[in-house]
């Protein structure tokens, strides 16, 4: 998430702060800890960019992320929010690669995805491989065939 800030009629600086919780059904809304490493993936929550890791929100949750602003000139006070539904992923389907064998850079290998279900259309497909023992993943460019309906 990205902010721009204004505080009243002052071009000074602000400090900046935000904060995020998931609503509960009939409960009191459970804080997020933003400051946990696995949940934050900007600098820190004290800028105008929020930057969440991947897989950081529940899935079919509602959240609420709020940004407060408080002028270094006045001491003014300025809030915003903004409220986040996330998706369920896609089930049902399979993903089948041929051949399963082969040579790096020299096997061409097919992908196909099938039968995949989601209330949100239309799906699309990415991949990516990974290397034994290494945790970062790198992008694959393939040629798309569309979405799936």
């Amino acid at each position: 998430m990205q902010a721009s800030v204004t505080v009243g009629n002052s071009s000074g600086a602000s400090s900046l702060w935000w904060s995020a919780y998931q609503e509960r059904e009939g409960a009191e809304g459970t804080l997020v800890d933003l400051d946990d490493a696995g949940v934050l993936a900007s600098e820190s929550r004290s800028g105008s960019t929020l930057v969440l890791h991947p897989n950081a929100l529940a899935e079919n949750a509602t959240y609420v992320f709020e940004l407060e602003a408080v002028s270094q000139e006045d001491s003014s006070v300025g809030r915003s929010s903004a409220r986040v539904v996330t998706n369920t992923p896609p089930s049902g389907g399979q993903l089948l690669v041929t051949p399963t064998t082969g040579t790096v850079l020299q096997t061409e290998y097919t992908v196909n995805t099938s039968g995949w279900e989601d209330t949100d259309l239309p799906l699309f497909s990415s991949f990516s491989y990974r290397v034994i023992g290494d945790d970062t993943r790198t992008g694959v460019v393939l040629s798309a065939v569309g979405p799936q309906q």
